[in-house]
């Protein structure tokens, strides 16, 4: 296995494919969800609305050392929403692009709805994982604002830093990722 870094700022994607139609519950036989690669290292899964009516968008964002999944969808059900499944696959399709030893994975909410949160038990048991609880308390804790809501924090992936600003509005804990 190598471990070859990637320069997440250099060497930082100039286009993105944004060019998808999204699936809308209108056709009986649309998938539970559906997965889009937005550039090589940021993909979109949405979830269909035959599976809830909130049809919520979940992202995953690769780093050297981590996976950042936000939001786990409004479905707890993973029969009907197989959110950890289709994250596993993508991330062992991107550990064959980029081999790494040891690789973890961060499980972050946008806000602590419950149709963003709904799937964080899946994630409970797996390992080299955190899910961050989705209570004003635990985000604050875990990221490591000390003057919420007038501070900014930041998660490094390893060489992909992302950065929180808190939003507080549509929820207490809401957070802007970028």
């Amino acid at each position: 296995m190598t471990n070859d870094e990637i320069d997440f700022v250099t060497a930082a994607p100039t286009t993105v494919d944004a060019n998808v139609r999204w699936i809308d519950g209108t056709d009986v036989d649309e998938p539970s969800y559906q997965v889009h690669r937005l550039e090589q290292h940021t993909y979109i899964i949405r979830q269909s609305l035959r599976t809830s009516p909130e049809g919520p968008f979940v992202y995953l964002l690769f780093g050297n050392s981590t996976a950042f999944l936000i939001d786990t969808g409004a479905t707890r059900d993973p029969l009907k929403w197989p959110l950890r499944a289709v994250v596993e696959r993508l991330i062992a399709e991107w550990l064959t692009e980029h081999p790494r030893k040891a690789y973890g994975l961060i499980v972050a909410h946008s806000h602590g709805h419950g149709d963003h949160t709904a799937g964080d038990k899946e994630f409970l048991d797996r390992p080299d994982t955190t899910v961050v609880g989705s209570d004003l308390d635990d985000v604050i804790e875990h990221f490591g604002f000390t003057k919420w809501p007038s501070q900014t924090a930041s998660v490094n992936l390893g060489g992909r830093e992302l950065v929180l600003i808190p939003s507080p509005g549509h929820q207490e804990a809401s957070i802007t990722f970028l």
